[in-house]
């Protein structure tokens, strides 16, 4: 199981888009968990100094972050990384 965990806050310009990001990524795997914080939350508050978090829009996949914009397909990837750790750069090279 993978968990994926959004963080946002509601006057965040950025958020919606990465959030629909995150959603469509999601659409695609069965094993992964989303959970959502708002820092403006206590639980949001608590979890997002965890990971001493400066900013908004953010995305932790089994609590590594997502560098830079958050985009469906950086997200997929490093989800696919996750579930499929010992694929080869040839079989994932020829898949599809």
């Amino acid at each position: 199981m993978v968990i994926v965990e959004l963080f946002t806050s509601p006057t965040c310009p950025h958020c919606p888009k990465a959030k629909l990001a995150v959603e469509r990524a999601l659409r695609n795997f069965e094993n992964v968990s989303l959970k959502k914080y708002r820092i403006t939350t206590p639980e949001g508050k608590a979890k997002a100094a965890e990971y001493r978090l400066l900013g908004v829009p953010a995305v932790f996949i089994d609590g590594e972050m997502i560098k830079g914009e958050i985009t469906e397909e950086k997200i997929i990837d490093k989800i696919d990384k996750k579930l499929n750790p010992k694929q080869s750069f040839f079989s994932k090279l020829f898949k599809k």
